[in-house]
Order: C-alpha cells, then structure tokens, then sequence
C-alpha cells in the first residue's frame, strides 16, 4: 500500500517538476541577461544545466519524508550525505579534469541526478521493506 501511495504522489508532483525543469532549460538562458544583465549571461547556460536536478528534487523531496514516517532519520541522513557527495564528486571531477566552471556545473548536474535516482531507490527500498 505504501508503495501505491508513493507512486501516486510522483505522478501527481511530476507534471510541476516537468513544467519547471523545461521552464527553467528554455526560460533561465534567455532571461537572465534581461534580468542581471549582459555580463551575467553565464547565469542562463548554469540555470539550464540545473534544471533536470531542480525538477528531480522537486519529484523526489515530498516523497522523502516516508524515512522520518518509519523512523530511519538516521538513514535518510546517510542518504543525503551520500547524494551530496556524489554531487560534489561530480563537480570536483569535471573542474580537476577539464578546468571549466561549466563543466564543473554539469558535473555537479550530473552527480545530483545519479544521487536522486539512488535517493528514489532508497525510499522504495525503505517502503517495501515494511
């Protein structure tokens, strides 16, 4: 039942995370020169490489709190220690090997995305097992 519950409450966050991750992928390159000027324009490109983790963090966050429910706050802080470090592994990666704060952005990006998915078999992992 539990599982039902968590499935429901991804499909009903997911047309939101969907419509803010393309939001922010399409809208944050071509906004944020307007909004912090020219010289910021970077801004944008960081914004659209964000977007998949923001929207992702968006699906996953609610259904999170089912470790506090069960009584595994322990568990859910070893998880988020651990998405966090792939996410700064991402990051420290990409800059030790090319340099680029972009790709330093997308390395991060990328760790935080690999740290949600392992987030999201956490929690499923957690409700089956009661």
């Amino acid at each position: 039942m539990a599982g039902a519950e968590i499935v429901k409450q991804i499909r009903g966050t997911l047309p939101i995370a969907i419509f803010v991750t393309i939001c922010l992928a399409v809208l944050g390159p071509l906004l944020s020169p307007v909004i912090f000027g020219s010289e910021w324009s970077a801004v944008g490109q960081i914004i659209a490489l964000l977007a998949v983790p923001i929207g992702l963090q968006l699906l996953i966050s609610p259904v999170m709190s089912v470790f506090v429910m069960l009584g595994q706050e322990r568990r859910l802080l070893a998880v988020q220690l651990a998405r966090l470090a792939v996410s700064l592994t991402g990051a420290v990666v990409a800059q030790l090997l090319v340099g680029d704060m972009m790709m330093s952005v997308l390395g991060f990006a990328i760790g935080t995305v690999i740290g949600y998915v392992v987030t999201f078999l956490a929690v499923w992992r957690l409700i089956r097992a009661h």
